[in-house]
C-alpha cells in the first residue's frame, strides 16, 4: 500500500520540483529595483575618479544575453561612457574593468568592478556627469552613487535613462 501511494505521489512531486527549479527568466522582487549598479565618484582638485561596481546578481537584468566577460569588454572599449561639460576640459587618463571570480557556489555571475580616471583642467566648470551606459548595460534603471569632493559629500540615486550626477550642491 505504501509503495502504491509513493508511486502515485512521485510523478506529481517530480513535476512540481521541475516546475519550481527550472526558470527561463530571473525572479523579480519589485520592492527593490533589480537593475541597478553602484558608483563611487571622487573629485579631488583636478582628479575625477569613478569607481564602478556591478553585482553579479544583477547582470541578468542589465544585459540578459551577455556574459560578464562580454559586458566587461564592452565597458572597457565603449568610448564616452561618462560625459562632462566641455568647459571643464576633462580627459580620460586611465580606466580598467575587472571581472571577479565566483565567491560561492550559489553565485550565478561574478561581480564586475572598475574605475575611470579623468584629469579635469578646469574643474571649477564641472557641475555634473552624464552616464552613457545604454550600449553596454541596456537594462540599467538605477545608479546608486556616493559622491565625495573637496568641499561636499552626497548620496544620490540616479534614475535612468534620463538624469545626471550632480557634483555640486543645489543653491537654495
Amino acid at each position: 500500500m505504501k509503495s502504491v501511494c509513493l508511486l502515485r505521489l512521485c510523478p506529481g512531486l517530480f513535476a512540481l520540483w521541475v516546475f519550481t527549479s527550472v526558470q527561463a527568466e530571473p525572479i523579480v522582487h519589485r520592492a527593490v529595483e533589480p537593475a541597478q549598479i553602484l558608483l563611487d565618484v571622487s573629485l579631488k582638485e583636478n582628479a575625477l575618479t569613478l569607481y564602478l561596481t556591478i553585482p553579479g546578481s544583477v547582470i541578468p537584468f542589465l544585459a540578459p544575453h551577455q556574459s560578464p566577460q562580454a559586458i566587461s569588454d564592452l565597458l572597457a572599449i565603449t568610448p564616452n561612457l561618462w560625459t562632462t561639460q566641455e568647459q571643464a576640459r576633462c580627459t580620460l587618463t586611465n580606466h580598467k574593468i575587472f571581472t571577479g571570480s565566483h565567491n560561492t557556489p550559489e553565485d550565478t555571475f561574478p561581480d564586475i568592478d572598475g574605475f575611470f580616471a579623468f584629469d579635469c583642467r578646469s574643474p571649477q566648470y564641472l557641475s555634473s556627469i552624464s552616464p552613457q551606459l545604454q550600449t553596454p548595460l541596456p537594462g540599467l534603471k538605477l545608479i546608486n552613487i556616493w559622491l565625495t569632493t573637496d568641499r561636499w559629500q552626497n548620496k544620490q540615486s540616479l534614475v535612468l535613462p534620463e538624469g545626471v550626477i550632480k557634483l555640486k550642491p543645489e543653491s537654495s
